[in-house]
């Protein structure tokens, strides 16, 4: 009893106590609307906030990749010396290279076909330019790398194109 007596004092309060059903849910539809629609914005806004700022990783992680790169192979050694300088070059960067390419892998490969496959592309295209993924043993070898759906676009010329990629013969010191 005690109950009632406060939801009605709660209705009389809230200004519902005289109203009808129909009253009531046309006084409160539009406030539930106005919170749904805000609820499916925010969603909305939520989910490309996250889109843009896996954008601004992966571009980070391309740029980051090409610089570290540049600084491995910035002197005028001959990556294909057996030295053991240019060795740990050559594993290095191929631990790089794999690195980048999983790191800019995602689950959403198989049906983005734009962002970070574009940005694969640009590393494939990166060791083909500097021959580093030409010949036979390639200097570094993509085994092993996540190249599925990679826009290969860049590098397919016609007659060109002489990427090797079979796995490199093992690096030794001998």
């Amino acid at each position: 009893m005690n109950l009632r007596k406060k939801l009605v004092s709660f209705a009389t309060w809230i200004g519902l106590k005289d109203k009808s059903g129909w009253d009531i849910i046309t006084d409160l539809s539009l406030p539930l609307a106005i919170f749904i629609g805000g609820s499916a914005f925010t969603y909305v806004m939520n989910a490309q906030s996250q889109a843009n700022s896996e954008e601004a990783l992966k571009d980070s992680i391309l740029s980051g990749y090409l610089e570290s790169m540049r600084q491995i192979f910035s002197s005028s050694d001959d990556p294909r010396r057996k030295d053991p300088a240019s060795l740990r070059k050559v594993i290095a960067a191929r631990a790089l290279t794999l690195t980048a390419l999983n790191r800019l892998s995602s689950e959403r490969d198989e049906t983005d076909k734009v962002g970070s496959n574009k940005r694969k592309g640009v590393i494939v295209k990166f060791l083909w330019e500097f021959g580093l993924i030409e010949g036979s043993p390639p200097i570094i070898s993509l085994r092993g790398a996540n190249l599925r759906g990679t826009d290969l676009v860049c590098v397919q010329r016609p007659g060109r194109l002489k990427a090797n990629f079979s796995p490199a013969e093992p690096l030794t010191t001998d």
